[in-house]
């Protein structure tokens, strides 16, 4: 997310909330347990989109941009079990984008 300056705003906690979602997601754990987890985070009143980190405008550009700096050498998400690349971590983000607006959606209906 540091890629992004407009979720500098943001603390390290809510990032981290929200990462949480996308690595289950590119660990491939059951969509129920990813959907407790948007859930409960979302009763925390903790992010579960990148609009509630303060990513609104040019998502996908902004997807690419993040994805790009996760896997640098150095990142940790290297210490996964299996191999990630920029491709992997830019289609988990925005699944769990997809994940975070259904729950959002559901709260404000």
């Amino acid at each position: 997310m540091a890629a992004c300056p407009e979720t500098h705003g943001a603390l390290r906690g809510e990032k981290m909330a929200f990462g949480v979602i996308v690595q289950l997601i590119l660990e491939d754990k059951p969509k129920q347990e990813i959907e407790e987890l948007v859930g409960f985070l979302s009763d925390l009143e903790l992010p579960v989109t990148l609009s509630q980190l303060g990513i609104v405008e040019n998502q996908s550009e902004k997807i690419i941009k993040i994805a790009k700096r996760v896997c640098v050498s150095s990142e940790r998400v290297h210490n996964l079990s299996f191999p990630v690349d920029r491709a992997l971590v830019a289609r988990a983000l925005l699944k769990a984008e997809r994940l975070g607006q259904v729950k959002v959606s559901k709260v404000s209906a």
